[in-house]
Order: C-alpha cells, then structure tokens, then sequence
C-alpha cells in the first residue's frame, strides 16, 4: 500500500500527457491524440476501480466472517462485484476503441448501441444494460434487509 500514492501518480500523468507525446508518431497528430486519450482513460478507469475494489475486500471486517452479522462481507463482495463491472465496462470500451486502430477513425452507429456491438455483431449494450439492472436490484434487495 506503500507504493499506491506513487502508481497512481503515474497512471494519472500517463493518461493525462502521454497520448499528446505518442500523437507526434501519426500523420495526423490531433486526431491520434483524442483516440489516444479515449483509449488510456479507459484503462484508467478500470485501473481505478480495481483500485477500489481490492481495497474494499482487503480492507473488510476479517471477524466479521464468523460472526452471525454477515452483512460487511455481503457488502464488500457486492462493492467487488460492482466495481469488476465497472471495470469491464472501461476495458470494453477502451479494447474496442483500439481494435479499429488509432488512426482509423469509428464506424457509424445508432442509438443504443455501441462499437463494441458494431465489432463483435452481439448485444453488447443491451447486455450491459441487463446487467446494470441485475446489480441494481440484487444492491436495492441488500438495502431492502436481505444479505
């Protein structure tokens, strides 16, 4: 945990300045900067709640385990849970984005759906919409009393 403060200073100065130095390498610098940009934020993102969620479940109630009061587990598990989808969501977007290449620029699309749905020729927004639902009501059913 130490080093945590110095590696997030480095992600952060890494997605932030380093997509206008690797621009330089594409004929056309302005357009490869943006898409660049996208790409480390969302690896970035993912990063960040990793970050969260290792946190989370290392930092829970160890005793809590073998106590009739699951409910801190239960929550950590379900803080996990989210955030591994949260991160999916950032790896998603950034993996799909890099596929198509810097330079080349992203097909056209229509509402409700994303490029990943474009690439793979699967339901990839509404899936994620499915689960947002799925996490919604398993999170409102523990705020409800359930564990």
């Amino acid at each position: 945990m130490r080093v945590l403060p110095a590696l997030l200073l480095l992600l952060i100065a890494s997605v932030h300045y380093g997509p206008d130095l690797l621009a330089f390498s594409y004929p056309n610098p302005d357009a490869a900067r943006k898409v660049l940009y996208y790409i480390a934020r969302s690896f970035e993102g993912a990063i960040q709640y990793a970050v969260i969620a290792l946190m989370v479940w290392w930092g829970r109630p160890k005793e809590a385990s073998r106590s009739k009061d699951a409910a801190p587990i239960t929550t950590a598990l379900l803080v996990v849970v989210v955030c591994a989808w949260g991160a999916i969501e950032h790896l998603q977007a950034g993996v799909c984005r890099l596929s198509i290449g810097i330079a080349n620029k992203t097909p056209a699309g229509s509402a409700l759906t994303g490029l990943c749905d474009h690439l793979t020729a699967l339901p990839m927004y509404a899936l994620g919409l499915g689960m947002v639902a799925f996490l919604a009501a398993v999170i409102a059913a523990q705020s409800l009393g359930g564990t």
